[in-house]
């Protein structure tokens, strides 16, 4: 029960005299305060715990990758190490690939808030197509802005305005509406520099 459902169920009691009503309001407020300190403590003593139990979990952890050595032959350990080697050796070209795609954007001028949410999925263990890929994402991204500036730099030259409501050529949709359109297109023709792109003007649409 809250607090204030209590205290008007003691206060509406005639039973009780002012100090029996004084006596149970604090009464209540003993039952239901929980003092600061004891949430401090019950936080630090989560942490704590938490921290523990991740603490056994690696210990347990290496533990059972100690017992999986003892049981393997020594040509599963040579298979063992190869595929550690391996996993350490593709992470390094994907970040060697990564850093590849960020100068390729950077180049271009785009910032990095702008790839920042879907260049790891553009991340290939191969330079060259994660280079492509960036390449074309980066050509599909200014191209784009400059069709879109050219457009309204001629609008406003040839003083266009929007036709009056009901006009079948002219778009009622709003941005968000018309970036997503096209980006449902792109959907269907698995056009993934399409998909990056109004992805990104979407959420910056939803931004503003």
């Amino acid at each position: 029960m809250k607090m204030e459902e209590e205290l008007v169920k003691i206060l509406s009691n005639t039973e009780l005299d002012d100090t029996k009503k004084a006596e149970e309001i604090q009464k209540a407020v003993n039952a239901l305060y929980v003092p600061a300190t004891t949430v401090a403590e019950e936080r630090k003593a989560n942490k704590e715990a938490l921290a523990n139990k991740d603490k056994a979990f690696a210990n347990l952890t290496a533990e059972y990758d100690e017992y999986k050595q003892s049981k393997m032959t020594e040509e599963e350990k040579k298979q063992e190490e190869i595929r550690k080697k391996d996993e350490a050796y593709n992470n390094a070209l994907r970040r060697l690939s990564k850093s590849t795609a960020i100068n390729i954007f950077a180049s271009a001028g785009i910032q990095e808030e702008d790839y920042q949410e879907f260049i790891d999925d553009i991340v290939e263990i191969d330079e060259e197509k994660t280079k492509s890929l960036a390449e074309k994402i980066c050509d599909t991204i200014v191209r784009q802005k400059k069709e879109v500036a050219e457009k309204i730099k001629k609008d406003i030259v040839n003083g266009t305005t929007p036709p009056p409501t009901g006009n079948a050529g002219y778009s009622q949709k709003t941005k968000t509406e018309e970036y997503q359109q096209l980006l449902d297109n792109a959907k269907k023709n698995n056009d993934m520099t399409n998909i990056v792109y109004y992805q990104r003007l979407i959420e910056e649409e939803s931004k503003k």
